[in-house]
């Protein structure tokens, strides 16, 4: 038995349909990784916030010592957080005089104020007077001008023989400048009220922006003041809130194993303890499952997509059209087996996903050398060898064997089980 060119392409087009299905299945898990990504983040962030915020709860010098004790972080005194609050508050304080002192602020309103102020005032007349002048300075504007006032156009001074070729550029340059001023017949016209318009901007320019510095530098120390006062206000939460992120860089910098010395000195944050850690592998499990399991695949799909359309494209040449498939080879190249082991990996890859997201019994979790929350998020039931620190971590304890932890609901349900199957293994369900 053969196949021809019209086989080839139907089944082509039916396995591309299949395989373009399971690239949108992980194009969706792509977009789930993020999302839920982004809010186990979040989460893990508010567990470490709330811890820190346990430890030190203030900024006093006792709250600061017991914190550091408790996480062996001495660094934590040895900054001394409250006094440079201290040192902040003295400059902020000291600046805050000064400048209520300044009379550019003590006077603001005198100056600034939007209707009647002198400053304001003054600033809006001198530019109210100079406002024709830097019209005309603004009509006369031409990329050549400035050769047309250095050769004196227009007046005894210039003298550009008629021959040469300026001449002609001049006198052109000359005629459209004149052109804006309808009311003037001669281009000494328009020069002699762009000189005398260019000499009164020298007059009143500098004096205006003599105003100007003086009206900004006066908003500026109204600015300053506002954040100065601001700044004393925040000043401990601020400083408070720099002391919990040096506390929270020395846990993340912790091995987890320390992380159980820690919680003998505060074991009532145990609980805040775990699930921080619990988020934080959470986290990272997502990474690794969108980066070892779902881009490879869709790498996969992608080529054999490329594949069979470069083929399909191929077979579709009149050159090709009396082509023969053997049978064999044919059924290889289109073994349905392949599709299903392809929805059933990103079945499995989906499911992988779910699991890591939905665990929050962090109740559950450990410190010890020989625990691993792949185990307990899973509920040790998927392999996560592909990921690195799982792989190691088996590697490197052989005989570890996750049991399982059943609350009241799991017991009833394995009594249920137990007495209606009669089956049991290690006492544990069979779940598969």
């Amino acid at each position: 038995m053969t196949y021809r060119v019209a086989d080839f392409q139907a089944r082509a087009a039916a396995r591309l349909t299949e395989l373009r299905e399971e690239r949108s299945r992980l194009a969706e898990l792509r977009r789930r990784h993020d999302t839920r990504r982004a809010e186990l983040v979040q989460r893990r962030e508010a567990s470490l916030n709330e811890l820190t915020t346990a430890l030190l709860p203030a900024l006093s010098g006792a709250d600061l010592a017991t914190a550091a004790r408790l996480t062996g972080f001495p660094g934590l005194v040895q900054r001394d957080f409250p006094g440079q609050a201290e040192s902040e508050r003295s400059r902020l304080t000291a600046r805050i005089a000064e400048i209520e002192a300044d009379p550019r602020w003590r006077d603001r309103r005198l100056l600034r104020d939007p209707g009647v102020g002198t400053l304001t005032r003054a600033i809006a007349e001198l530019q109210e007077f100079r406002e024709p002048f830097a019209a005309v300075v603004e009509r006369c504007r031409h990329p050549r001008l400035p050769r047309l006032l250095e050769t004196g156009y227009g007046t005894s001074r210039y003298a550009v023989p008629f021959w040469r070729t300026s001449y002609y550029a001049d006198w052109k340059a000359g005629d459209e400048i004149l052109e804006r001023f309808p009311g003037k017949k001669e281009f000494a016209e328009v020069l002699a009220e762009y000189l005398e318009a260019v000499r009164t901007l020298e007059t009143y320019d500098p004096k205006l922006s003599s105003l100007k510095a003086e009206f900004t530098s006066g908003l500026m120390l109204e600015e300053e003041i506002e954040a100065s006062r601001q700044g004393l206000e925040s000043l401990v939460p601020r400083w408070l809130g720099l002391a919990r992120i040096a506390l929270a860089e020395h846990l993340e910098a912790l091995p987890e194993e320390s992380l159980g010395d820690v919680l003998v000195n505060v074991p009532a944050l145990e609980t805040t303890v775990k699930k921080w850690k619990g988020l934080d592998h959470q986290v990272r499990y997502l990474d690794s499952i969108r980066e070892l399991q779902v881009e490879p695949a869709c790498d996969q799909v992608d080529a054999e997509i490329a594949k069979l359309r470069k083929e399909s494209l191929k077979y579709q040449r009149p050159k090709n059209a009396g082509t023969v498939f053997p049978a064999e080879a044919f059924e290889r190249r289109f073994d349905p087996s392949r599709t299903e082991k392809l929805k059933k990996r990103v079945s499995r890859i989906g499911e992988t996903q779910e699991k890591v997201y939905v665990f929050d019994r962090y109740d559950r979790g450990s410190f010890a050398a020989n625990f691993l929350w792949w185990d307990l998020v899973t509920d040790g039931r998927i392999d996560g060898d592909f990921i690195p620190e799982v792989r190691a971590h088996h590697e490197a304890h052989p005989g570890a064997r996750f049991e399982r932890s059943l609350d009241d609901g799991d017991l009833a349900a394995a009594g249920a089980a137990s007495s209606s199957s009669g089956s049991s293994r290690d006492g544990f369900l069979d779940a598969s």
